[in-house]
């Protein structure tokens, strides 16, 4: 279960005039409340994600057309476009994910707006663009103004992601996932560059920018393995070539991210139907 973030904040005015386009704030936080809440008219940009229902949006120039804020949505809202929210419907609780910006039409956000709406939303099903707001978020929250330039650029990654995107109609756009051979290949390499470590699910999925069971999902479906099972795969792999080295068993499950020879031994005869005494014999 992620942990609960729940950080606004802006940072000065000092270091928001150091770049532009910048990132004036970050804002992550818990929402519970169903309501219908005031019109909105902003002066700066604002991109928005949520990655479950978030209930419907009323854009004042579509002159009461509601939209749905669907999950693995971006909402980017120009200066000066006016709209409500309303999150009676909303699929509660949900995590609120958005940015305030300045100067976002120079990254390109005046071309994927709808120029009369002032809007334009993206729909994101591998929730890349979430991950990153969310890191972000993560990042204020441990570290406050410090992390002024890292949260920018994790801007500039969301900058690339929707720049990449397809349109689909005026203002409308879809955010492909990374390409599933990549994505695969870039989930093995981790795994085989922490084979000595204790690798979380969780870790994983934030070195690869999506969610965790995106990750199970997508990496399942290229190879038939979940990330922990192949991770064990490619562990006894390299047991067993060690082994036929004469290396000590002690020695093995350190080099392998066990707890220790027992724990190597038990994951071992599980894994193959030998111990690894029996491997050995058998194959040296």
């Amino acid at each position: 279960m992620k942990k609960t973030i729940n950080i606004a904040l802006r940072f000065s005015d000092a270091q928001i005039k150091r770049v532009s386009p910048v990132v004036r704030s970050v804002n992550v936080f818990p929402l519970n409340l169903r309501r219908i809440a005031n019109c909105a008219t902003p002066s700066t940009w604002a991109l928005e994600y949520h990655s479950k229902d978030a209930g419907l949006v009323e854009l004042e120039a579509e002159d009461g057309r509601c939209r749905r804020r669907r999950a693995n949505s971006v909402h980017i809202y120009a200066p000066g476009c006016r709209y409500r929210e309303d999150t009676r419907t909303a699929d509660l609780p949900l995590e609120e994910n958005y940015f305030i910006l300045s100067d976002a039409e120079k990254c390109g956000f005046d071309r994927l707006i709808d120029s009369r709406l002032r809007f334009a939303v993206s729909r994101d099903p591998a929730g890349r663009i979430g991950e990153l707001m969310r890191k972000a978020g993560e990042l204020c929250e441990n570290n406050g103004e410090r992390v002024f330039w890292h949260v920018q650029s994790i801007f500039m990654e969301i900058v690339q992601i929707m720049m990449s995107a397809r349109q689909t109609g005026p203002g409308e756009w879809d955010i492909d996932p990374v390409d599933e051979v990549y994505f695969a290949g870039e989930v093995e390499a981790y795994l085989r560059k922490n084979i000595a470590h204790n690798v979380k699910i969780s870790e994983i999925a934030r070195y690869m920018k999506v969610s965790e069971s995106s990750l199970n999902h997508r990496f399942k479906q290229d190879t038939g393995f979940s990330p922990i099972a192949r991770l064990i795969e490619i562990r006894m792999d390299f047991a067993k070539s060690l082994l036929l080295k004469g290396e000590k068993l002690v020695n093995i499950a350190e080099m392998t991210g066990f707890y220790d020879e027992y724990h190597l031994s038990k994951t071992f005869k599980k894994q193959t139907g030998m111990t690894p005494r029996e491997f050995r014999t058998r194959e040296g």
